[in-house]
């Protein structure tokens, strides 16, 4: 199968709008209780949770399991994950015209004919590539912690993400939990707080290098996001 072209069928009513996953949201632990494991059977407990430090070490290894998660078995995967692993779209590439000897599109007749398919087909996987990113959506979402889902539902933006299923913002405001970073409050607030985190932020001795990095890299486009910058923060 195709991943630029099409990838593999996402199927049943799990991927649904409003259904996402809801059979497999809890397992049992040792104990019996029941822990919440994420709405995705396959995705094995990759959750996405906020409140405790070791929720930023977890953030990025949820994460990554989700897009690869999605580059194997979504339409469109490749488009779709890079996305989620960048946090900017990733459009499906748009065709291109061959160009003649005085640069002008060419008239061949069949430099036409291919153009003009690779049109129609180019149409076809972005409304495929658009409809996957809702679906990503609503898995994201399934992965979320009760917890996780309280903390966004609070957010003043929280009501128009929803609606328009935008997984940008889904993902910059999971972020944005994960590292402390209130959407409520006034933006000079914000900003402070963003910038706080990541200026007292450092490695400890047991912290492993890699850890250190991508929890440096999570402050700082938390801080980004919020409109700060790299050059505000005074040592």
């Amino acid at each position: 199968m195709s991943d630029g072209g099409g990838g593999k069928k996402v199927g049943g009513a799990g991927y649904q709008k409003g259904g996402q996953y809801r059979k497999q949201a809890y397992n049992n632990n040792a104990t019996g209780a029941e822990v919440f494991a994420g709405s995705c059977a396959k995705l094995k407990g990759s959750i996405l949770d906020c409140g405790q430090p070791h929720h930023a070490e977890s953030h990025s290894k949820s994460l990554e399991a989700i897009t690869n998660h999605v580059r194997v078995n979504f339409r469109e995967g490749v488009y779709v994950a890079r996305t989620i692993a960048m946090e900017t779209l990733v459009p499906v590439p748009r065709p291109v015209a061959v160009l003649g000897d005085d640069g002008a599109a060419s008239t061949d007749v069949m430099d036409v004919a291919i153009l003009n398919s690779e049109i129609k087909n180019y149409v076809s996987r972005k409304v495929t590539y658009v409809t996957s990113l809702g679906q990503a959506y609503g898995l994201v979402w399934g992965q979320c912690t009760p917890n996780m889902r309280a903390n966004l539902e609070a957010l003043t933006s929280f009501n128009d993400m929803k609606s328009k299923e935008d997984l940008l913002e889904l993902l910059k405001s999971i972020k944005s939990r994960v590292f402390n970073f209130d959407q409520n409050k006034s933006l000079p607030d914000a900003l402070i707080s963003a910038t706080d985190a990541l200026a007292k932020f450092h490695q400890s001795e047991t912290m492993r290098d890699e850890v250190f990095l991508e929890k440096y890299k999570s402050y700082y486009e938390v801080l980004t996001h919020s409109g700060g910058r790299l050059g505000d923060i005074q040592q």
